[in-house]
């Protein structure tokens, strides 16, 4: 009865070492895409459940941990580039509406700068237009 307990504990730590494994290449892939990266905080999150258990499941009962100890370091590895990207998206996501805005108002008042001095040069030739016509007469 002892051997069969143990076998049930052997195949289910083994599967959810392979599980987080799977996760975790999945994550670690994931996390290297630009701006989908953010996602593999998701994958992360389950590999790291799973790799847990099942590491705690191997660690319980003298089974063989490779499978989940490789699933959490590449799940932790996915999550903390998953995270990095993400704080730096953020990051400059602040940034960006500032800089945005700052154009805005430059090219406003360039505008304004360059509308005045052709307003002023049509109002000028119209003085002087309105003054050779009074000569004229």
């Amino acid at each position: 009865m002892e051997n069969l307990s143990n076998k049930s504990y052997k195949t289910t730590a083994q599967g959810l070492g392979i599980a987080g494994l799977i996760l975790g290449i999945l994550t670690l892939l994931i996390s290297f895409i630009p701006c989908l990266g953010v996602t593999a905080l998701i994958f992360g999150l389950f590999a790291i459940v799973v790799s847990s258990i099942g590491l705690g499941i191997s660690i319980r009962h003298q089974q063989s941990k490779l499978f989940a100890i490789v699933a959490l370091v590449l799940a932790v590895i996915g999550s903390l580039v998953a995270g990095l990207q993400y704080f730096v998206l953020t990051k400059l996501a602040k940034q960006y509406p500032f800089n945005l805005q700052e154009e805005i108002n430059y090219s406003r008042d360039t505008d304004t700068i360059f509308s005045n001095s052709d307003e002023q040069d049509t109002y000028l030739y119209d003085q002087d237009t309105l003054g050779d016509d009074k000569e004229v007469k």
